[in-house]
């Protein structure tokens, strides 16, 4: 679940009444890049780093994890206060400006910058007189002129800007352009030409402005007049609905939707968002069942593959009873003649209407007669485990079949 930028704009206005002027008693960092301040009585405030489930949250106390907490982390947030919560237009950011009096009584002032932007999603401690980056949950360092460093001691940017112009600034050659490079997706060509905006926000619109593809020029201007109508005032409802993706998968908005039927509606969006990281952790948990269980599957096929190999050889080998019988009498008829140390020997088969000559392969290490005893050993072990070898091979628990 990543939440978009009209969502953390409705989110932040319902949070900003509970968490401003608010005591950070304590701040820890989960593995997965889960950032917890404790607010005391109302809870934590839960802030997400997470690449898959970028979010900002209202939660429920839970105990701090026992691995060493980052120094940024117990010596700037805890003890901190809240002064004010603000959201960045048209983008996932949002701004925590905190305040904590040191030892000595001097006030420090920080800003802890949450860039819940998906993949690359990041909390970022800033010191807001200087700008420089006092710690993050995720470094980076700069590889190319594009991407920007967020290191310890490095001054803070922002991260690089996205495609579209804001709505207010967008103008009929620009709309028309992502038409025409998306012209059997009305919707992505939005996404494409404005600022900020997410595909449920995008369907909404070519919903409710009946965008079914590229216009007439003539016909812009109006489309953008209606576009910044709607996005200047959006149809905001109390709380959040959810809403199924392509994909199946739930997404959370604050508008009023009319193109679909909401899968469920909530009072506010906190909750929304406690109940979809809820289906999300049970969705997880079934996804690495599955996973674990298709992994065992194969696992037992390959080794069921390789054992009806296994018998199918012996099978084989089985098959030639009759064969080393005759090879090992042969052998025996003709001990005089083998020599010790021998590897093979050739000999006429009297049993044979040809009289044809066999190349008998021997144990060097054996004597003639143990050679001879082995033919005779293999053709009886061939004869009576040939139904053993066919009936185990019949067994349905044994087929090759793709699970």
């Amino acid at each position: 679940m990543n939440l978009s930028a009209i969502t953390l704009q409705q989110l932040v206005k319902e949070l900003a009444p509970h968490v401003t002027r608010r005591l950070i008693r304590d701040a820890f960092l989960t593995r997965s890049n889960v950032l917890y301040l404790n607010l005391g009585d109302i809870g934590h405030l839960c802030c997400s780093a997470h690449p898959n489930r970028s979010y900002l949250q209202r939660s429920e106390p839970t105990d701090p994890p026992q691995e060493k907490q980052p120094t940024w982390v117990t010596h700037h947030l805890t003890q901190s206060g809240i002064v004010s919560v603000s959201h960045i237009p048209n983008e996932r950011i949002i701004h925590f400006t905190l305040s904590r009096q040191d030892r000595l009584g001097k006030e420090n002032q920080y800003t802890l910058i949450c860039e819940l932007i998906g993949r690359q999603a990041n909390l970022i401690l800033v010191d807001a007189n200087t700008q420089k980056i006092l710690g993050a949950t995720r470094h980076t360092r700069a590889k190319a002129d594009h991407i920007r460093e967020v290191l310890p001691g490095r001054i803070y940017q922002s991260p690089n800007p996205q495609y579209g112009k804001t709505f207010r600034d967008l103008d009929p050659t620009a709309l028309a352009q992502a038409f025409e490079e998306n012209p059997t997706s009305p919707s992505q060509a939005l996404q494409h030409a404005i600022l900020g905006l997410d595909h449920l926000t995008a369907q909404e619109l070519c919903h409710r402005l009946r965008c079914t593809g590229p216009l007439p020029a003539e016909a812009y201007p109006k489309l953008i007049h209606q576009i910044q109508a709607f996005l200047t005032s959006p149809p905001f409802v109390e709380g959040a609905v959810a809403l199924s993706n392509d994909r199946n998968q739930l997404s959370l908005s604050p508008l009023q939707v009319t193109y679909t039927s909401p899968n469920e509606t909530f009072d506010t969006l906190n909750a929304g968002i406690t109940h979809l990281l809820a289906q999300e952790t049970v969705h997880s948990s079934l996804k690495g069942q599955i996973t674990n269980l298709e992994k065992d599957l194969n696992g037992k096929r390959i080794n069921n593959q390789r054992k009806l190999e296994r018998m199918a050889d012996d099978l084989a080998d089985a098959g030639r009873a009759d064969e080393y019988e005759r090879l090992g009498n042969l052998l025996l008829a003709n001990l005089q003649h083998i020599t010790a140390g021998a590897e093979t020997i050739t000999l006429t088969d009297i049993q044979s209407d040809q009289q044809i000559e066999v190349q008998i392969p021997l144990n060097p290490k054996r004597s003639p007669v143990d050679n001879a005893n082995e033919y005779i050993k293999r053709s009886k072990k061939g004869r009576k485990g040939a139904p053993i070898l066919q009936k185990r091979i019949d067994e349905p628990h044994l087929q090759n079949k793709e699970i």
